[in-house]
């Protein structure tokens, strides 16, 4: 059956001598993995440069729920990026947002109203003159609302630490994994503030480096089996630049 649908791609591997499977963040179906023959040769009509990730894509694909590899009838830029695949900084954020969304999401689940979210991160990535240093922080802020263990409550000055275990600003931390009162008090801060003003939280690099340690010790307590992220450090290097 043929389904036409939009898909953010968020990862692409090589495959053979001119073919790949590639990953793609679909508005229909979740995420779906893809074989795309021949796509790395002159005489193809479906281009390897469409499945860097990060891209956003019109979609016509043979959908199966028995198959885990699908295959592409048809694929084309559904809206071009002006300025995110040329800078690094942008690109790199763009990366940190496809390695998340690869590590946590399901091919069983359905996620239109992330898709949609996922679209504004990139294009506010795409079109922001503000700094992107922060943004890392507040997808993964958003991703676990979305996921349903979003952060509880708010610092003050009864509610100094963030247990991480637990998921709730507190007076004392009840388990061992727990942000610091400085990271609490930035972290509700991000909380308040919303992606799009993200540029407005004065972070330095050891505190922003510290709240993402906590982040990703976060999901790892909510997410069973969840794995490193590379793009982690790519990102931390090229913002430091």
């Amino acid at each position: 059956m043929l389904l036409n649908t939009q898909g953010i791609v968020i990862r692409t591997i090589k495959y053979g001598d001119s073919s790949v499977i590639t990953h793609i963040f679909t508005h229909a179906k979740c995420v779906k993995s893809f074989i795309v023959n021949g796509v790395r040769t002159k005489l193809t009509t479906i281009h390897y440069v469409l499945f860097q990730p990060g891209t956003f894509l019109d979609l016509t694909m043979y959908a199966h729920d028995q198959k885990k590899l699908l295959r592409l009838k048809e694929a084309k830029i559904a809206s071009p990026w002006q300025k995110l695949p040329f800078d690094i900084k942008r690109s790199s954020v763009s990366l940190f947002i496809c390695e998340l969304l690869e590590k946590t999401l399901r091919d069983s689940d359905e996620h239109g109203q992330l898709f949609d979210e996922v679209l504004l991160y990139l294009l506010h990535i795409d079109t922001t003159e503000n700094s992107l240093a922060n943004l890392p922080i507040f997808f993964l802020i958003d991703l676990s609302v979305h996921f349903g263990f979003g952060p509880q409550g708010r610092y003050d000055s009864g509610q100094k630490y963030f247990d991480l275990q637990e998921g709730y600003f507190m007076k004392k931390p009840h388990s061992l994994y727990y942000m610091n009162e400085i990271n609490a008090q930035y972290f509700s801060a991000c909380i308040e503030t919303g992606f799009i003003d993200g540029h407005t939280i004065s972070l330095t690099r050891a505190l922003r480096k510290s709240i993402l340690e906590d982040m990703i010790k976060y999901y790892s307590l909510h997410i069973e089996n969840f794995p490193s992220l590379r793009s982690i450090e790519v990102f931390q290097s090229i913002m430091e630049i």
